[in-house]
C-alpha cells in the first residue's frame, strides 16, 4: 500500500512504489521523467532510515532507468525515498525534486468476498468488492482460497481483468464449498485472509402423503450482518427460466399443490441483511413428484356363491400404492359392518379376492362393500355394494317354480340368467335348461326323472353381466346357491310272476324316487326258509333259489326294505305265487 510523506515540486519527476522485501531488500521504483531541454546530467537517490535523516544513497548516469535497489536496505524498513533530477539547462545547473514516499511495507486491506455463488453447472463465482477505490488504488490482484480443512490458495485474479474468478475446480452440486481471499500489492505485500465464506447447498424431499415437496439448504456462511431471507425459485423447464415462489426466514421451504409425475427444477437465492443487495445461488436440484395417485375407482366385480360360501371379487386403478382394504357385510346396504381388513401386499396382479366363511349362503340375502386406503393408510374411495342371489324352490307335484332375487350394482347391469340343472344319478350332468332375459326372475320346471336320481335334482342360476356397457371392461357372472327336491318313494309290488312264460317273468318291486342300490328283498318259502335274497331289486328274482335249483310252483313271502331319495326306509311284507 503506498504512502506519501511529501509534494514534488513543480513539475518534476513522481516516485511510483518503493518496496522492501521479507529478506530486505528494497527497490525503488519511479516514473519516466521527460527533461525538455535535453540536457540530463544524473538521477540522485536519497533516503531517510526510520527515525534518521536524508542521506544521498547513490546516484545513476542513465537517463532511461526507472528503478533502483537496495540489496542491504532493511534499515529503511518504515523510512522515506525520494530523488532529484539534475539537467544543465541552465548555468550552473538546474534540480528536479520528486515526490516522498515511505517504504511499502503494509499490506492491503483485509477482503472478505461479497458473495460465493454457485453456476448452473455446479462451478462457484468467487466475487468481491474493491470499495472505497483508495484503499485498493495499489492492490494489483486476489487469490482466492479454497476452505476445506485448512485454507489452500485456488487461483490468482489481476484486479485489471475482474473483481470475481471462477472455481473450476468445484462440483457444488454435491455438497457446500468456501472461500477466502487474500490481496495483493505492487510491492507483492499480501493481506491477511478475509473472512471464510459459504456456498448454499440445496436438498429436497417430498411426503408422498401430503403430496408436498420440502427444499433444505444448508445457510449461506460469512456475511458479516447475516443473511436477511432466502428467495425460492422453481420451473418446469429450466431452459426457460425460473418462477418465484416466495421467500423463507429459515432453511427449509415447503411446497404444496404441486402436479404428480411431474419434473421439477429448484435453486434458491441468499439476500445479505445489507442495504447493498448482495445475494448468492444455490445449486440447482431436479426432482420428479411420486405423491400417491388417487384411487380413481374401488370396484367389486361380482359377488357369487360357492356351497354354502360367499365370494367377493374387486379391482381398482391403483394397485401399486394400496395398503390395505377393508370389507364390510350386511343384509341391508345401509347397515354394513365392518368383518375383514385385507392387506394390499398380500394380493398381487391387480386382481383381489375374498372368500366369507361365516356365514350361511343359502339363508339369506348379504350385501359387501370394499374400501380402500392407500399405503399411507389414507381413505381413497369405497366400492359399489352389490349382494348375492338367493334361489327358491318350491313345488307342486311335476311342477318345479324357482324364483330369485335380481343381482344389482354392475356397473353393465344384468344381460341374462341361465337356469342349471343336476340330476344326481351315478353320472351327473349339469344341463343349461333356461336362458332368460335380465328382467326375468322366475322359472317353471315341468320335466320328471326316473329313479335312479340320488339325493334328487338340483338347480342353480347363474347370472351374467351385459360386458359390452361395462366402464371398467369386465363382462362377470355370479352364481346363486344350490336347491335341491327329492320325492318320497313310491312303491307298487305285484303278487305273482312266470318265469317260464313270455310275460311278467321277474318278481320285482315297481319303484319311483327310490334308491334301488341300497334298498333290499328277501324271498322265504312257506317253511321259512331264506331262499334267496338281493339289494339290486331294480333287477329282481327270476324263481331261482340260492342253491341254484329252480323254485317249484308255490307261494312265497318276500321282505322289501325301499330307501327313498329323501332318505325315508319303507318295509314291505307279503306273499307272491309263483306260477
Amino acid at each position: 500500500m503506498l504512502f506519501f510523506s511529501g509534494k514534488a515540486f513543480g513539475n518534476g519527476p513522481h516516485l511510483r512504489r518503493i518496496c522492501i522485501s521479507s529478506s530486505g531488500v528494497v527497490t525503488i521504483s519511479w516514473y519516466q521523467y521527460t527533461d525538455t531541454c535535453k540536457g540530463f546530467s544524473k538521477i540522485l537517490i536519497f533516503g531517510e532510515p526510520h527515525f534518521g535523516t536524508f542521506k544521498l544513497v547513490d546516484s545513476t548516469m542513465k537517463a532511461n532507468v526507472t528503478n533502483y535497489v537496495i540489496p542491504n536496505g532493511a534499515r529503511y524498513l518504515g523510512g522515506s525515498f525520494f530523488i532529484e533530477y539534475i539537467t544543465q539547462c541552465a548555468a550552473p545547473k538546474n534540480i528536479s525534486i520528486s515526490d516522498t514516499l515511505l517504504v511499502d511495507s503494509t499490506p492491503p486491506p483485509v477482503t472478505d468476498p461479497d458473495s460465493v455463488s454457485v453456476l448452473t453447472n455446479g462451478k462457484v463465482v468467487i466475487g468481491w468488492s474493491t470499495n472505497p477505490p483508495l484503499a485498493y488504488k495499489d492492490t494489483k490482484s486476489f487469490i482466492i482460497n479454497a476452505v476445506k480443512g485448512g485454507s489452500f490458495p485456488l487461483d490468482t485474479i489481476y484486479r485489471n481483468h475482474a473483481n470475481n474468478g471462477v472455481d473450476t475446480t468445484a462440483n457444488a452440486n454435491n455438497h457446500a464449498y468456501s472461500y477466502q481471499l487474500a490481496a495483493v500489492d505492487s510491492c507483492d505485500n499480501v493481506s491477511p485472509l478475509g473472512g471464510t465464506q459459504t456456498t448454499v447447498f440445496l436438498t429436497s424431499s417430498q411426503d408422498s402423503c401430503k403430496y408436498t415437496v420440502t427444499l433444505s439448504w444448508s445457510g449461506y456462511g460469512g456475511w458479516r450482518n447475516g443473511v436477511r431471507y432466502y428467495y425460492v425459485y422453481y420451473s418446469t423447464d429450466s431452459s426457460k427460466g425460473y418462477k418465484y415462489a416466495g421467500e423463507a426466514d429459515g432453511t427449509t421451504f415447503t411446497f404444496s399443490g404441486l402436479k404428480n409425475l411431474t419434473k421439477y427444477y429448484f435453486y434458491v437465492r441468499a439476500v445479505e441483511n445489507s442495504v447493498i443487495v448482495i445475494t448468492s445461488a444455490s445449486n440447482r436440484i431436479s426432482m420428479t413428484t411420486q405423491f400417491q395417485k388417487p384411487f380413481q375407482y374401488v370396484y367389486i366385480k361380482t359377488v357369487t356363491t360357492i356351497g354354502k360360501d360367499i365370494e367377493l371379487d374387486w379391482t381398482t386403478n391403483n394397485n401399486s400404492e394400496v395398503g390395505y382394504f377393508e370389507l364390510y357385510r350386511g343384509i341391508d346396504p345401509a347397515s354394513l359392518e365392518l368383518i375383514a381388513t385385507i392387506s394390499g401386499n398380500n394380493i398381487g396382479g391387480g386382481e383381489y379376492s375374498y372368500v366369507d366363511s361365516s356365514i350361511d349362503a343359502t339363508r339369506a340375502v348379504r350385501y359387501y362393500m370394499v374400501k380402500a386406503f392407500n399405503t399411507c393408510g389414507q381413505y381413497g374411495g369405497q366400492s359399489n355394494v352389490p349382494h348375492n342371489i338367493i334361489l327358491q324352490l318350491s313345488k307342486d307335484g311335476r311342477i318345479k317354480n324357482l324364483k330369485w332375487n335380481p343381482y344389482e350394482k354392475w356397473s353393465g347391469g344384468v344381460l341374462g340368467y341361465n337356469v342349471l340343472r343336476t340330476v344326481e344319478d351315478s353320472n351327473p350332468v349339469i344341463s343349461d335348461i333356461a336362458n332368460l332375459n335380465g328382467s326375468t326372475t322366475d322359472y317353471t320346471d315341468l320335466d320328471s326323472f326316473s329313479d335312479y336320481a340320488r339325493p334328487g335334482v338340483c338347480y342353480q342360476v347363474k347370472a351374467y353381466e351385459n360386458g359390452d356397457s361395462d366402464a371398467y371392461g369386465f363382462a362377470e357372472t355370479s352364481y346363486s346357491n344350490t336347491v335341491c327336491y327329492v320325492d318320497a318313494p313310491i312303491v307298487f309290488i305285484p303278487n305273482a310272476f312266470a318265469p317260464y312264460e313270455v310275460f311278467n317273468t321277474f318278481f320285482r318291486p315297481v319303484t319311483t324316487f327310490a334308491d334301488t342300490l341300497q334298498s333290499r328283498m328277501d324271498i322265504y318259502n312257506r317253511w321259512g326258509e331264506l331262499i334267496f335274497t338281493t339289494d339290486r331289486i331294480k333287477k329282481g328274482w327270476d324263481g331261482s333259489m340260492k342253491n341254484g335249483a329252480t323254485a317249484p310252483n308255490d307261494v312265497y313271502v318276500y321282505y322289501i326294505t325301499v330307501i327313498g331319495l329323501d332318505l325315508t326306509i319303507h318295509r314291505y311284507q307279503g306273499t307272491v305265487s309263483l306260477l
